[in-house]
């Protein structure tokens, strides 16, 4: 199942993430909504240029289907980070990065919400033992992530810039060591070998 991605502006977390705004920085100002409004628009013809595939390479990559129909994408004024559950994201991210943390955000949405009910905490567990939370949570994020950038777009210039934008977070760049030590193929083989011993079957 391909779901629709649905961009939709936030009038209701938008104040919320202004309140924050204004007490991490309160000399900078924050997005109006026409400008927020705008910038969503801008992300629709991004996200329309590549998301198609994008969401088949997620799919494949991982071998697993998204549950929902329609995945609503809330978009706020600025804030530190992105969400996927709901997935959120901010309208200062830059239009070259914008598909690459759509991408993130829905990985990690279709590993928490597809068709076989995923149970995500007993994969970290078996496969990612002793790591903390936040590294073993971006791990099969990461794998996918690598497989489409090097298997379906070969565009291994892009998985660096990617990396690049993940260097502030010491779990993020620790994930992401993990993948290339134990290798992405590998890593999603084993999602794959696992959850078959479960008695599940998983999208090919």
């Amino acid at each position: 199942m391909s779901p629709e991605i649905r961009f939709l502006y936030s009038w209701f977390l938008d104040p919320l993430f202004a309140l924050q705004h204004a007490a991490a920085a309160p000399d900078a100002p924050y997005p109006s909504r026409e400008a927020t409004t705008e910038r969503l628009h801008t992300f629709v013809r991004l996200w329309n240029e590549e998301g198609e595939m994008m969401k088949h390479a997620m799919q494949e990559s991982l071998g697993l289907s998204f549950f929902p129909n329609v995945v609503d994408v809330h978009v706020v004024g600025a804030g530190k980070r992105c969400f996927s559950s709901p997935v959120i994201l901010v309208g200062t991210i830059p239009d070259e990065s914008l598909v690459d943390v759509l991408t993130h955000e829905l990985l990690h949405l279709l590993l928490n919400d597809n068709t076989v009910r995923l149970d995500l905490r007993a994969v970290h567990e078996t496969m990612f033992p002793g790591l903390e939370t936040p590294t073993r949570n971006h791990v099969l994020v990461h794998a996918a992530h690598r497989a489409i950038y090097l298997d379906t777009l070969h565009d291994p210039a892009r998985l660096e810039r990617n990396k690049l934008r993940d260097a502030d977070s010491p779990a993020y760049m620790d994930a992401w060591r993990i993948v290339e030590e134990r290798g992405h193929a590998d890593i999603l083989e084993e999602l794959r070998t696992y959850y078959q011993k479960s008695g599940f079957t998983l999208a090919s």
